[in-house]
């Protein structure tokens, strides 16, 4: 369970009551919209302990933020009275819509459902048991049983049916209760029917189990270090919540009904006294009564040090599951203070040079003081482990423990010889502070590296006097730091791994896009387009990929599937990828053409000439002269036409008519004379690439162009994905397989292709008949490329589903705002 908020009043720093019990179901609505965020649409089950506005603040603004998201009622569990206290003030169309008769926008329920909950009946609400009963505070307040297990009380004063129910029921392990206000204030705790520490002890003398780990919850801010300290003052350990805690996970300290610091000594003294002052016939009674105490502190010393063990093993199973250093680092910090009762605890770790500690997290209870605790940096001058003159700084009692591997006990830091605390005490002063008892361990991993150093302030007793670190504490947190540097060690290394096949899958994708200068960039935006696109289906809450949801790991996946996807364009001859036109090689071949009709016109200009001269010198008239000219005039314009009409066939476009290819053959097989050998004007190669429908590429050339596809699959199935991303050969090998088993480079039929690897295929397809930097052709409108897409989806080739998804949430749009030319805008 979640604290979500643990205070019966709302600042910057605390947060009105709310549980989380599990990813559905939470208990009242103080405090939901902030800590859940985006979580909270996954909420669908909140009972309400009690109407008073801390326990439902977010309900109404929770619903009305979620009305046109949530595709289910939001059930609403409450006593009659809080479900009519909440009809006639809340949801009443004056202060809020009444959204119990209100339908959501994405289906025909009612927004909310409010279920009656009856006294002293188990209830099973998303998955979990409840056991409601009647606490004392408002009329229809309740508290209940969480799986037989935790007994949360919600807001109460005096109540018998707590303790009844706990010493009935030995499956009960936890107790949460309220405390709101401190002893000076129990008249307002009563009137109130809250409680205060007194009332509270009070409360738990009727408690007959010694078992019972017990947190305290609903301490009103303004007064939360006035409670704690009188709540130090009992013979009870206590756990006290605050926003963002876990019930459950945390190092938990077991009811302490005694406290004996010494039981031999504590028996002696009791002896003296019986000795000195005791009637003998009362003296057998009062033997009992001393070793009953005695055994019932060293029944709770042995379950303190069991549950030190549990804990352990509690923190070594979380430490070997956790994979994100700043949590690594909170949860060192949180179980190592609460195992030894510090204070104050300072994490350093060591700097990348390994030549000084870096402050992490710095805490100190006393001075409300926590700092690093988000993962924000901390802004102080590094411990350096070397002096200015180059020797080990062993001055400084965190640069020894790091530089020697030293575990440090300090019982009072002003009276320690040896070390340099000029800063310590610089700090006391200013603050007001003393620090007394220190502990300082060093973090080894299973390399015998030093990785970072654990430093604990202020061990405290049960009535927060500082104390000296005991040697159960130096072996404790020995433990625990050895367990946390292995798992940092193994998180870092994994990081470092992570980022190494980043880096090198970043490289390979770069080097792709350079390899072309007409093509650079397209792998990019593949990756953005496909990310756009897996993000839209995250977000569909309704129709056909109402169910499609990619977590973090799989959103990773397609994107690496979209950087690796042309990976075997890495083998592709250079002329193939850079062919702009149709006649181009090493050059553009279509000059040379030009040339030739340049030369097929002059030996037209030259013959006209001599036949002019032949017609002068017959005699002829004006008007043949005039029609011989005409003629040579209209042949050259023919030609003309030709050569124009053959510069435009070199420009690969989508598509080339039967007529044009018939043109080509008929021009090719004009003659001419070179070198007075008579030959067709075209070469039958020309002639051929000249003749490409669609595109520059011959089918050669397109073969080789597509044999991209297989390397690609060759060299991503050779590499050793981990589990993670092993997807990434069969996502991003798809891109060109076709739904109408027409595809490359397998053939796969519609059932046999993913949606991550249509998703790819769209992707890569929009880009490319999108992009304006292809040099065989201009950017297409936005229009034109809708308009193949549509040929596309009729001819089985792309999923018309996702392409109707694709327009329909206009990513088109968006992303043709953000990379096309303003020209190519038209829709």
């Amino acid at each position: 369970m979640k604290i979500l908020g643990a205070h019966g009043t709302k600042s910057a720093s605390a947060s009105l009551t709310s549980i989380q019990i599990n990813e559905s179901c939470v208990v009242d609505a103080g405090s939901l919209i902030a800590p859940l965020g985006k979580e909270l649409l996954k909420v669908k089950d909140i009972i309400i302990t009690h109407s008073h506005i801390d326990h439902i603040a977010d309900l109404p603004l929770m619903i009305d933020a979620l009305f046109d998201k949530l595709t289910h009622s939001l059930q609403i569990h409450a006593t009659k009275e809080t479900i009519e206290a909440l009809q006639k003030h809340i949801f009443n169309n004056i202060i809020w819509p009444d959204f119990s008769k209100i339908e959501l926008v994405n289906s025909q329920d009612k927004a909310i459902l409010f279920n009656e909950l009856q006294y002293e009946k188990s209830y099973n609400i998303s998955g979990v048991d409840f056991y409601i009963f009647k606490n004392n505070h408002l009329s229809g307040s309740i508290g209940f049983i969480i799986n037989n297990e935790t007994l949360f009380t919600s807001d109460t004063s005096t109540c018998s049916r707590v303790w009844e129910l706990i010493n009935e029921n030995v499956n009960i392990s936890k107790l949460i209760i309220e405390t709101s206000f401190p002893n000076r204030l129990e008249s307002l705790a009563r009137a109130s029917r809250h409680l205060c520490p007194s009332m509270l002890e009070s409360e738990l003398s009727k408690l007959k189990r010694h078992d019972i780990e017990i947190y305290i919850n609903h301490i009103k801010e303004a007064y939360q270090k006035e409670i704690v300290a009188e709540l130090n003052l009992l013979k009870y350990e206590f756990i006290i919540l605050d926003d963002g805690d876990y019930v459950g996970e945390m190092s938990s300290v077991k009811c302490k009904p005694h406290h004996i610091d010494n039981p031999i000594s504590a028996l002696k003294a009791e002896l003296r006294v019986i000795k000195n002052s005791i009637p003998q016939s009362k003296i057998k009674e009062k033997l009992e009564c001393i070793c009953n105490n005695i055994v019932d502190e060293l029944e709770f010393t042995y379950d303190r040090q069991k549950n030190h063990i549990n804990q352990l093993n509690i923190i070594g199973s979380s430490l070997s599951t956790e994979n994100s250093i700043e949590k690594l680092l909170q949860m060192i910090i949180n179980k190592s203070r609460t195992f030894t009762n510090a204070d104050a605890g300072t994490l350093y770790m060591l700097s990348e040079d390994e030549r000084s500690l870096e402050f992490k997290i710095v805490e100190n209870d006393t001075l409300n003081i926590k700092l690093g605790s988000n993962g924000e940096k901390i802004d102080w001058p590094n411990v350096e482990l070397f002096l200015e003159n180059k020797e080990e700084n062993k001055q400084m009692v965190a640069a020894l423990s790091a530089i020697e591997s030293k575990v440090i006990n300090i019982e009072d830091v002003y009276d320690a010889d040896g070390f340099n605390f000029e800063g310590t005490k610089k700090f006391d002063n200013s603050t007001g502070y003393r620090s007394k008892s220190m502990l300082v361990i060093p973090m080894i991993n299973n390399n015998l590296d030093v990785i970072g150093v654990l430093q604990l302030i202020n061990a405290q007793d049960k009535y927060g006097k500082s104390i000296k670190f005991s040697k159960d504490d130096e072996q404790n947190i020995v433990a625990l730091t050895s367990l946390a540097a292995v798992a940092i060690t193994n998180v870092k290394m994994i990081n470092d791994l992570k980022e190494l096949l980043e880096s090198f899958i970043k490289s390979i994708a770069y080097a792709v896009d350079q390899k072309s200068p007409y093509t650079g960039g397209h792998v990019q935006k593949v990756v953005k387009i496909a990310l756009m696109i897996t993000e839209a289906l995250n977000e569909e809450k309704s129709g056909k990929y109402e169910s499609v949801y990619y977590n973090e790991e799989e959103v990773n996946e397609i994107r690496i599937s979209a950087l690796m996807h042309d990976v075997g364009k890495i083998t592709t001859p250079q002329h193939v990828m850079d062919k702009a036109t149709k006649l181009e090689t090493l050059y553009d071949r279509i000059n040379v053409i030009r040339s030739r009709f340049e030369i097929l016109k002059r030996d037209l200009t030259i013959d006209m000439m001599s036949k002019k001269v032949e017609l002068i010198n017959s005699g002829s008239d004006t008007k043949s002269i005039e029609r011989l000219k005409k003629e040579l005039e209209e042949k050259i314009y023919e030609i003309d036409d030709e050569v124009h009409f053959l510069v435009m066939a070199n420009v690969g476009g989508e598509f080339m008519r039967d007529e044009d290819l018939e043109n080509i053959k008929k021009i090719g097989s004009r003659k001419i004379r070179v070198n007075n050998i008579e030959q067709n004007i075209l070469t039958e190669d020309e002639v051929k690439n000249l003749s490409i429908r669609k595109g520059t590429l011959t089918a050669k050339e397109l073969d080789v162009m597509r044999d991209h596809v297989k390397v690609s699959n060759e060299m991503l199935e050779a590499l050793p994905f981990p589990k993670n991303l092993r997807r990434v050969p069969e996502i991003a090998g798809g891109h060109h397989e076709k739904l109408n088993g027409k595809g490359y480079p397998k053939g796969l039929s519609a059932d046999e292709l993913t949606l991550e690897s249509r998703i790819l295929a769209l992707s890569d397809i929009f880009e490319a008949l999108s992009a304006s930097d292809r040099p065989y052709k201009d950017g297409k409108k936005l229009s034109e490329v809708m308009k193949i897409i549509g040929f596309m989806v009729k001819d089985e080739e792309l999923d018309s589903d996702l392409v109707q998804f694709f327009y329909d949430r206009n990513l088109h749009i968006e992303y043709a705002k953000n990379f096309l030319t303003p020209e190519q805008l038209d829709v």
